[in-house]
C-alpha cells in the first residue's frame, strides 16, 4: 500500500504491491495519451506564433512607444504625465514627478561637484532659468510649480530652454509639482510660434497664452514642498538654496567646491550653515556688477541695496552687511571664498541665502505662500544647534530679481 498525506500519495514510499491493468486502467490510459497528444500540438501551434509575431530589436517600429513617462523627458507636448504615477505629498494635497527633464550631463556633473544649486518657480518665471544656469555653470535641481494647463507651458519652454542653451540642456534637471486635484493637462489652444534663442523673457511670455484661461490660478503657492522637491534630486554633499529669480555669481560651483574643499581639510564641521549676502539694484542699472567693488559702487550712488531692506529690514538684517561684510576691503586678487564672520545670534523673521550640507534640517511643509517659509527653516536649523557663518565673497557676485522690486543682486 502507498501512503497518502491530505489525500495525496507519498513521493516518498512506494508501493510494493502492483496492481493489475484492467480494461478501465488501459482506457484511462488511452485517454489521457490523446489530451497529451493535443496538449503539444497547442503547445508547438503557440510557440511558432509567438516566433512569427516576435519583434526584431533593429525594428523600432515593432515596439509600441508608451506616452507615459516619469523619468524621461516628455519629447512634446503631445505627450502627458500621468499623475497615477505621481509621488503624493505627507498632506496627500500636491504630487511630483522627478527628472522630468533630467540633465544630459547630470551624472557626470554631480559626481565632479560638491554642490547643486536648488531652485524653485513656476511656469511663467522659468527664463531665469537660462541666467542661472550660465552663472552657477555646475548641477542645478530645478523644481516647477505646474497646475493643469501650466504643465503644457512648461513643456514648450524646457524643450525651447535645452535647444537654445547648452547650460541648461547640460546641468539643470527638471522636476513638477502640482496639486493632486489639477494634474497636468494639455494646451486647449495649441499654437505655433516662432521664438528667439536670444529672448527667454520673451519667448515665456509667448508660452504662456498656452495657459487654459478658464482655470482659476493656484492662489497657494508651496514653497517649501518645492525646495523639498529640488533638494531630494541632488546626490551631492551640499546645497545652495535659491528662488529661481535669485542668480549665482559667476563660475560660483567651482567656486563653492574649492571652498568646501578647504573647509573640510583645514576646520571641518558637520553642523556650519554659510550664509550668502543677497543684494538688490536698481532697475535703471543695464550691467548686473561683476563683483564686489562694482556692487558696492552702486551702494553708494544709491543704485544698489540689501536685499527687502525698504520692504522688510529683518529679511537680511541679521547679517549685518553695512556693519560688516561691506566695510571689508575689496582685495581684486582675492577670488577665493572664505569666511568671513560668524553669526551667533538668530533675529526673528531672518532669511539668509545659504550653503548648507544635504543632512540639514529640511524645510517645513506646513508653511504654505509666502511668510514663514524660509525663516522657519533657518529658526529651527539654530534651534537644533547649527552654527551659522557669512561669507567672505570679494570677486563674486550672484544677482536675483525681487518681487517687489524689479531688480535684485546677491553677493
Amino acid at each position: 500500500m502507498s501512503a497518502h498525506i491530505m489525500g495525496y500519495p507519498s513521493p516518498l514510499i512506494e508501493s510494493s504491491v502492483t496492481p493489475p491493468f484492467n480494461n478501465e486502467a488501459k482506457k484511462y490510459f488511452k485517454v489521457n495519451a490523446r489530451i497529451r497528444t493535443y496538449l503539444l500540438v497547442l503547445l508547438a501551434l503557440f510557440l511558432a506564433a509567438s516566433l512569427m509575431n516576435k519583434p526584431e530589436m533593429k525594428d523600432k517600429s515593432a515596439i509600441p512607444r508608451s506616452e507615459i513617462s516619469t523619468h524621461v523627458a516628455p519629447p512634446g507636448s503631445g505627450d502627458l504625465l500621468s499623475s497615477s504615477y505621481g509621488l503624493s505629498d505627507n498632506s496627500g494635497y500636491y504630487k511630483s514627478h522627478y527628472f522630468v527633464w533630467p540633465a544630459a550631463k547630470w551624472e557626470e556633473a554631480t559626481s565632479k561637484s560638491k554642490v547643486c544649486l536648488l531652485a524653485q518657480g513656476g511656469a511663467d518665471r522659468l527664463f531665469w532659468v537660462v541666467r542661472q544656469a550660465e552663472a552657477f555653470a555646475g548641477p542645478v535641481s530645478m523644481g516647477i510649480f505646474v497646475a493643469g494647463s501650466e504643465y503644457a507651458v512648461a513643456v514648450e519652454m524646457v524643450s525651447y530652454m535645452r535647444r537654445c542653451f547648452p547650460p541648461v540642456r547640460d546641468w539643470v534637471s527638471f522636476h513638477i509639482m502640482y496639486p493632486a486635484g489639477k494634474p497636468p493637462k494639455l494646451s486647449p489652444s495649441p499654437k505655433t510660434f516662432v521664438l528667439n534663442c536670444s529672448d527667454p523673457e520673451g519667448a515665456n511670455q509667448l508660452l504662456m497664452s498656452l495657459r487654459d484661461e478658464t482655470e482659476p490660478m493656484e492662489t497657494h503657492y508651496p514653497q517649501n514642498h518645492m525646495r523639498n522637491v529640488a533638494r531630494k534630486a541632488c546626490p551631492c554633499d551640499y546645497i545652495h538654496i535659491v528662488d529661481i529669480d535669485m542668480l549665482a555669481t559667476p563660475r560660483m560651483a567651482d567656486k563653492l567646491n574649492g571652498f568646501l574643499t578647504t573647509m573640510e581639510e583645514t576646520a571641518p564641521c558637520e553642523k556650519c550653515i554659510y550664509v550668502v549676502p543677497a543684494y538688490e539694484v536698481h532697475d535703471s542699472v543695464e550691467k548686473y556688477p561683476d563683483n564686489k567693488k562694482e556692487l558696492l559702487e552702486l551702494v553708494h550712488r544709491n543704485l544698489a541695496q540689501v536685499f527687502h531692506v525698504k520692504v522688510y529690514d529683518r529679511n537680511q538684517g541679521n547679517g549685518r552687511f553695512p556693519q560688516r561684510w561691506e566695510v571689508e576691503p575689496t582685495e581684486e586678487d582675492t577670488a577665493e571664498y572664505r569666511v568671513l564672520y560668524d553669526i551667533p545670534n538668530y533675529q526673528e523673521f531672518w532669511e539668509p541665502l545659504m550653503v548648507l550640507p544635504y543632512t540639514a534640517p529640511w524645510h517645513d511643509e506646513r508653511f504654505v505662500g509666502f511668510g514663514f517659509n524660509r525663516n522657519s527653516h533657518v529658526r529651527f536649523s539654530k534651534l537644533v544647534s547649527w552654527l551659522l557663518a557669512m561669507l567672505w565673497l570679494l570677486s563674486s557676485l550672484s544677482a536675483a530679481v525681487s518681487r517687489f522690486l524689479p531688480l535684485s543682486v546677491t553677493l
